[in-house]
């Protein structure tokens, strides 16, 4: 058996024991907190009739499932807006049906925020500062203009006042019109003006699910290489289909030999269908033979996976050797993998103490 830990989106953090997969590698076999035969459905990435040449799932087992975005949600600016979105198309007001088309791509992503009646203060004072930047930014562009020739004043002007206008709703669902950003209300901006209700409710949508903003972008780019790596005939998708292709991601899932994967959906039940128990079993039994094998130096530093700079690596040679001498364990080889457990157990103490230890630092600082 092997530890999962798992961290969905209802903000549990989880370990279970992993006794194998499937024969499709469709379905991981766990035992939860309560020792409870269960099963972890995993669906891949599969729009556009996706495939992969092979399974991604390799024979090597998960050791975390942790969440993921690829794509930030599509913002609103009240309930009430996105209602009239989450309409049959047919039923949407005429001067909607000429949304861009990648602005109707945005419509089908399943994460969607809208600024609510307690965000909009916050909305409004983004708004101050915005224009006070702006201003300013205004100023200092006059104030260059005023060193040029006087012939050439009057053009410069004109042009400085046009980067400073920006688009906002008309007067009708669905139009547009230019304005000036110093006349942005906070009605314009609750619409999507310059650009804060959305910095607002990204950055409140990766508080809420312990996201780092920043490194989004650079996630979907190795989805996207992985996609391009794995599956078959991925020409067709342009643009706006690699952006559809992310929006339904929800997890990522590493393994013991360092690679990774992503799912749309990972599902837990019960094992209650006979032949998946009867497998579940099976799985079991044979973990349970090899559960104490010989292990060379390579592979107890691949069970002993270590996050750096947010990647999971293998333990190094220098750092095993290392957390042998703190655990009282002879640094030889081949190892069996109940002394590799013994450490394992050894750095979650450790763990535990430094979290401790801190915790009660904090408290005495505090008080």
């Amino acid at each position: 058996m092997n530890t999962l830990k798992i961290l969905d989106w209802g903000k549990l953090k989880r370990e279970v024991d992993f006794i194998g997969y499937s024969a499709d590698h469709t379905i991981c076999y766990i035992y939860d907190e309560d020792r409870a035969k269960r099963s972890l459905i995993l669906t891949l990435p599969h729009k556009f009739g996706l495939q992969f040449s092979k399974n991604p799932i390799p024979n090597f087992p998960p050791i975390e499932i942790s969440r993921a975005a690829l794509q930030l949600p599509t913002c609103f600016a009240s309930k009430e807006e996105l209602d009239v979105f989450r309409q049959p198309l047919a039923n949407w007001p005429p001067s909607l049906k000429a949304v861009p088309l990648n602005e109707q791509i945005e419509l089908v992503n399943p994460r969607k925020a809208w600024i609510e009646p307690k965000q909009e203060r916050k909305l409004a004072e983004m708004l101050v500062k915005e224009k006070q930047r702006l201003r300013r930014k205004f100023e200092e562009g006059k104030r260059e203009i005023a060193k040029h020739p006087v012939h050439l004043r009057e053009h410069e002007l004109r042009a400085l006042e046009t980067e400073f206008t920006t688009k906002v709703r008309g007067d009708s669902f669905g139009s547009s019109k230019i304005i000036s950003v110093f006349d942005v209300t906070p009605e314009d901006a609750k619409r999507g003006a310059l650009g804060l209700r959305d910095k607002l409710l990204h950055k409140e949508f990766a508080e809420a699910h312990g996201l780092d903003l920043a490194t989004i972008p650079d996630e979907a780019r190795r989805f996207r290489r992985w996609i391009a790596k794995g599956a078959v005939s991925v020409n067709h998708l342009n643009e706006e289909k690699w952006k559809m292709l992310e929006m339904p991601v929800r997890y990522e899932i590493a393994f013991f030999d360092g690679t990774r994967c992503w799912l749309d959906e990972m599902k837990e039940t019960e094992l209650t269908n006979p032949q998946q128990i009867e497998e579940f079993d099976k799985l079991e039994a044979a973990a349970e033979v090899a559960g104490n094998e010989r292990m060379s130096l390579d592979e107890v530093c691949r069970a002993l996976l270590v996050k750096w700079n947010k990647e999971i690596k293998p333990m190094t040679a220098k750092g095993l050797e290392k957390l042998c001498a703190k655990a009282s364990v002879p640094f030889k080889f081949p190892m069996r993998r109940s002394v590799v457990k013994k450490l394992e157990e050894h750095r979650k103490r450790q763990s535990r103490y430094r979290i401790e230890r801190l915790r009660k630092h904090n408290q005495q600082t505090a008080t």
